[in-house]
């Protein structure tokens, strides 16, 4: 896909096109990371369903070879098969290519603390630490609007 953006021609006065970032990383650390953590991911919901990776190729419309090279870090997978094997597998790609975003809540301190507000009766601490579906934290926002407005009428 190309988008125009604004003069970033050096002053020429021609609008450059600029290209979208490319599926996979450019820098090499990050790509072979960035495999490892789809190509262990891939292979944990397969096992999770008990599947073989000839299933999972069967269920995708892909050849086994495709999901094997995927997972033993052989090759680095189209978007499209990507998209094949998370629909496959009953998730949305997003889940396999935002491995950093997993990573990060993966190391992350736990998805949910309460804590007692101390010389506050009545309140507490809430700490969430999860990946949740967008209607959900909207909810939690909405929850956490009306409860500052409550807060302001008292107040």
């Amino acid at each position: 896909m190309i988008a125009n953006t604004e003069d970033m021609s050096g002053g020429s006065g021609h609008d450059e096109p600029v290209r979208e970032p490319s599926f996979q990383p450019q820098d090499d650390n990050v790509r072979k990371h960035k495999l490892h953590m789809i190509a262990g991911r891939i292979a944990e919901l397969r096992r999770d369903r008990g599947w073989t990776q000839a299933e999972l190729a069967r269920r995708a419309g892909l050849n086994r070879n495709v999901v094997n090279t995927t997972e033993n870090e052989t090759s680095f997978p189209t978007r499209e098969n990507l998209a094949r094997m998370a629909s496959a597998l009953g998730i949305e790609l997003n889940e396999l290519t935002d491995v950093f975003v997993i990573e990060a809540h993966h190391r992350a301190p736990a998805a949910l603390s309460l804590t007692e507000a101390k010389g506050r009766p009545g309140y507490m601490a809430v700490q969430i630490n999860r990946m949740l579906k967008t209607a959900t934290a909207l909810k939690i926002f909405q929850l956490i609007a009306e409860d500052d407005a409550d807060a302001a009428d008292r107040g």
